[in-house]
């Protein structure tokens, strides 16, 4: 889950409570952003906090996210195009993070939970890569753009890694 340097404590402490043991923080540096606010350090980057669920396995960490395997991991903001795909959401994550977040995480056919649903962008990945989902939001704005998403039939077509997802 991606949180800001704010709410860290806190959602560490209620997901530790709900039974999902608390691995490491992740790092995800943008070095495309830059701060908005006056007489403020700019923030450039994202907490990723990395939670599993032990009572079935342990899975295993499988894909290269580029710098081997390290903490802190380097990729520009979501650009234009999916921003557009995304409803333009507030706060859009890219496909290409997610998508190794997820496979790295997790065996085709697994569970993923997405708490914060937004626009979808775990979901998509997830109908992709042959995973199964399941996702929470609030907001029926985002629920409409995530249904959209996840309704397209050009996802499972796509070829991102030079083998079709039916392939794989």
């Amino acid at each position: 889950m991606f949180f800001s340097y704010h709410h860290i404590d806190w959602a560490i402490r209620m997901i530790k409570e709900l039974g999902f043991k608390f691995y490491k923080p992740l790092i995800w540096y943008k070095p495309d952003t830059m701060g908005v606010f006056p007489r403020q350090y700019g923030c450039n980057y994202e907490v990723v906090l990395w939670f599993r669920n032990e009572t079935k396995k342990n899975g295993k960490v499988k894909l290269n996210m580029g710098c081997g395997q390290r903490d802190v991991f380097q990729a520009n903001s979501t650009g234009i195009k999916g921003r557009k795909e995304a409803g333009f959401h507030p706060t859009p994550k890219p496909l290409n993070i997610i998508r190794k977040l997820v496979e790295n995480g997790s065996d085709v056919g697994d569970l993923i939970l997405d708490c914060f649903m937004g626009s979808g962008t775990t979901a998509v990945v997830c109908k992709q890569s042959n995973r199964n989902f399941i996702g929470f939001e609030l907001d029926q704005k985002w629920i409409d753009v995530s249904n959209k998403r996840l309704s397209q039939d050009s996802l499972m077509e796509k070829d991102w890694f030079g083998v079709k997802n039916a392939e794989k």
